[in-house]
């Protein structure tokens, strides 16, 4: 009977000790992302670095691209999806909290940034578009003026590194 009020006082003890070496809780407090009304969105920049390559406003109820030589009419479907994608878009993980480690999801300065502006010109949104997450269901993103990185649950890499000629509207990029 001492050796089984022995073992039990041992195993009791082991567990107190396991149950102290435990994190009390491994889950991520995820920063909220900007929010925005998709109604409120006037123009849309996509730069690589310091260089415009897609820039497009709204134009009455049409988007027209605006940095081509002639101003054209782009996807519609194509930008509604993008900007809901944006707006509705949540964090799943922060990747990173460290400037240093922007180059390895793609979110450096000089990578991909997506800006939205309103009619006055006051930015809604300005956030860098890295490369797809592991899981290839997420993207990983930075927010202008944040250095952390996070996953959101969407495919935004494919949307915002299209060509300026696949944003075109069927009828103008089949001329």
């Amino acid at each position: 009977m001492k050796k089984l009020f022995f073992a039990v006082v041992v195993l009791a003890l082991f567990a107190a000790v396991v149950k102290q070496q435990q994190p009390e809780s491994t889950s991520q407090i995820l920063p909220s992302l900007p929010q925005f009304d998709v109604a409120d969105v006037a123009s849309m920049i996509i730069r690589q670095g310091e260089q415009v390559l897609i820039e497009v406003s709204k134009v009455g109820n049409d988007w027209m691209l605006v940095v081509a030589e002639t101003p054209a009419p782009i996807k519609a479907d194509a930008m509604e999806q993008l900007l809901a994608d944006l707006n509705t878009m949540q964090p799943k993980r922060v990747a990173s909290t460290k400037a240093e480690h922007h180059g390895r999801f793609s979110v450096t300065d000089a990578e991909t940034s997506v800006e939205l502006r309103d009619v006055d010109g006051s930015k809604l949104l300005h956030l860098w578009v890295g490369k797809s997450a592991t899981d290839l269901r997420s993207t990983y993103i930075r927010v202008a003026g944040d250095d952390t990185v996070v996953t959101v649950d969407k495919t935004l890499t494919w949307q915002v590194k299209r060509t300026q000629e696949a944003w075109l509207a069927e009828e103008v990029s089949a001329e």
